[in-house]
């Protein structure tokens, strides 16, 4: 129902006009939100290396894809526990984007 959302420049401009300390109020909420921002994209990025389904995985049925994306996570927090490093896995990369190399062929 609501978003967590940086405030926009009309926002911000409009914030401005009345006071300049709420201007920098919003200005630390929008750096601090954008370096949370980084870090989640981060995660992702790591769960997409380890896991390459999660960079094709159709999200038609959004519960679903939630509960899938939940019991990553918690696998990949297990094996980083473990000590498992994903770099011996055939076929892992490491990179969110690249395809995956395939070494049995």
């Amino acid at each position: 129902q609501y978003t967590v959302r940086p405030f926009s420049e009309p926002e911000l401009a409009a914030v401005a006009a009345r006071s300049r300390e709420k201007k920098q109020l919003y200005r630390r909420w929008n750096r601090h939100l954008s370096k949370l921002r980084i870090k989640i994209e981060h995660a992702f990025g790591m769960l997409k290396g380890r896991f390459p389904i999660l960079r094709d995985i159709p999200a038609t049925d959004l519960d679903n894809l939630y509960e899938n994306i939940e019991a990553l996570m918690v696998i990949h927090n297990i094996l980083r526990v473990q000590g498992d490093d994903p770099s011996d896995i055939d076929g892992y990369n490491g990179e969110e984007e690249d395809e995956i190399v395939n070494d049995r062929e």
